[in-house]
C-alpha cells in the first residue's frame, strides 16, 4: 500500500546548546492516501510542532518527514493548512477570500471565481459569496478557512485544532460537515485536536501523544462504521476507545 505521509525517527529540539529541550523524541506513523488520522496527547505536548514538521513549518532535528517518499524541505503546495485562528481577510469578502490563495499564485481571474465558488457550494455556503467575515458566524467562518484551503486542490489537508474556540454543539456540526466535505473531497486528512470525542468521532486512526519528551506511544484504529452516527459514537467499541485513551493520558500527566 503506498504511503501519503511518512514520519520517520522524527525529533525536535528547541534552543541553543546547554539550554536546549527536547519536544519530541523519535516519533514514527505512516498515513495513508484518503486516511482521516487525528493527532491527539497532553496538552503542550508537540501536536502542533509535529503537524508544523509535516507542513514544512518547521526543520527535524533529527529523521524525516516525507510526502510520496519526497522529504519535506519547506512549504508544499501538495498541502494546505487550516489553524484554529482562521486569518481571514476582514476587508475581504468570503468569494474573496476563498480566492486568495489562488490569487496568490496567479490563477486568473475566471479560474479563481469559478473554482471559489464550486468550493463554497461544497462547504455550505452558498448566498453568503458577498458577505464579510464579520457578518458570519464562528462556525460559519472556520468553513470559509477550510474552503480557502481546498480551493489550492491540496492532496493533503493539515488541520491545526480548527474547532478548539467553537462551542461543544457547534463543534459536534463541524465535524459532520468536515466529514461531508472529506468523504466528497477524497483528500488526506490530518487533525490536531485535544478533544477525544472528536477524535474518535473523526479518525480513521488515532496518533497518541505522549508527554514531553514527546512520541508517538500509540496508533489507535477506529473501527467504527461510516458515516458514523449518534448511536455508533455511543456505542461499546467507541467507549472502549476513549477508556483506551483516558487511560494512557492520565498515565502521561501523572494523574490519579
Amino acid at each position: 500500500m503506498s504511503v501519503s505521509v511518512s514520519i520517520e525517527n522524527v525529533s525536535k529540539t528547541f534552543g541553543v546548546p546547554g539550554t536546549e529541550f527536547v519536544a519530541i523524541k523519535q516519533a514514527d506513523a505512516q498515513i495513508q492516501p484518503g486516511e482521516f488520522v487525528s493527532i491527539l496527547g497532553p496538552s503542550g505536548c508537540g501536536k502542533s510542532t509535529l503537524l508544523d514538521m509535516v507542513a514544512g513549518l518547521a526543520t527535524p532535528s533529527r529523521g524525516t518527514v516525507s510526502i510520496h517518499g519526497q522529504p519535506v524541505t519547506g512549504p508544499d503546495e501538495r498541502m494546505a493548512m487550516v489553524f484554529q485562528q482562521m486569518s481571514l481577510l476582514p476587508w475581504r469578502t468570503i468569494q474573496a477570500n476563498v480566492e486568495f490563495g489562488l490569487e496568490v499564485r496567479g490563477v486568473g481571474e475566471a479560474q479563481r471565481r469559478r473554482t471559489a465558488r464550486e468550493m463554497i457550494d461544497l462547504v455550505g455556503l452558498n448566498g453568503f459569496e458577498e458577505k464579510y467575515p464579520s457578518q458570519l458566524s464562528g462556525g460559519m467562518n472556520q468553513r470559509v478557512a477550510i474552503a480557502r484551503a481546498l480551493a489550492l486542490d491540496p492532496e493533503i489537508l493539515l488541520m491545526d485544532e480548527p474547532f478548539g474556540a467553537l462551542d461543544e454543539q457547534t463543534r459536534r456540526i463541524m465535524g459532520i460537515e468536515l466529514l461531508r466535505i472529506w468523504d466528497k473531497s477524497g483528500k488526506t486528512i490530518v487533525f490536531v485536536t485535544h478533544s477525544i470525542s472528536e477524535a474518535i468521532q473523526l479518525s480513521d486512526r488515532i496518533l497518541l501523544m505522549s508527554s514531553r519528551p514527546s512520541t508517538i506511544r500509540e496508533i489507535i484504529d477506529v473501527p467504527l462504521a461510516r458515516p458514523r452516527s449518534i448511536e455508533d459514537l455511543s456505542s461499546e467499541t467507541a467507549r472502549d476507545i476513549e477508556l483506551r485513551v483516558w487511560k494512557v493520558l492520565l498515565e502521561e500527566t501523572g494523574a490519579k
